[in-house]
């Protein structure tokens, strides 16, 4: 029973950071189309594609460790203190089938694993990076009079 919720949970995992990509892909397709002026006036003063892929590529990497960061720090004081928020809950909803009295123990063991978080930061991180490519080189390849006479 506990391999097949470790594979339920896996495969939600899995999910989360495949949504997490595509929200990264739009974020830089965006950020592309905002800047897309900029990139024309780089271009025109000799900004390679490579460098603009560069920026954007980077501008995916970023977003993906400040999200991996944040996400690891909010799961740790979640786990932290998932006793506290359970009994809370129970409160303010008024649910009986949360109570820990319905468990077999007195509080819900927590284990945590060093090799889990590298797994899932480093999947989430390379993830973030290949959804950035698309639209990093669709930011390379503007043609810069295109970019300038746009706006």
């Amino acid at each position: 029973m506990l391999d097949l919720e470790r594979k339920a949970m896996g495969t939600i995992l899995f999910l989360i950071i495949i949504m997490s990509g595509f929200s990264i892909n739009a974020l830089i397709s965006r950020i592309a189309h905002e800047k897309s002026k900029d990139i024309g006036i780089l271009k025109a003063i000799g900004a390679t594609n490579g460098l603009i892929l560069r920026i954007f590529l980077f501008i995916g990497l970023v977003v993906s460790l400040i999200g991996s960061i944040f996400g690891l720090i909010v799961s740790i004081l979640i786990l932290q203190y998932i006793d506290n928020i359970i009994s809370l809950l129970n409160k303010l909803l008024n649910l009986e089938f949360l109570s820990l009295d319905n468990f077999y123990f007195e509080t819900i063991p927590v284990v945590y694993s060093f090799k889990s978080i590298i797994i899932i930061i480093s999947s989430t991180i390379l993830c973030s990076i290949i959804c950035s490519i698309v639209p990093a080189i669709r930011a390379s390849r503007m043609s810069p009079v295109v970019l300038v006479s746009y706006e």
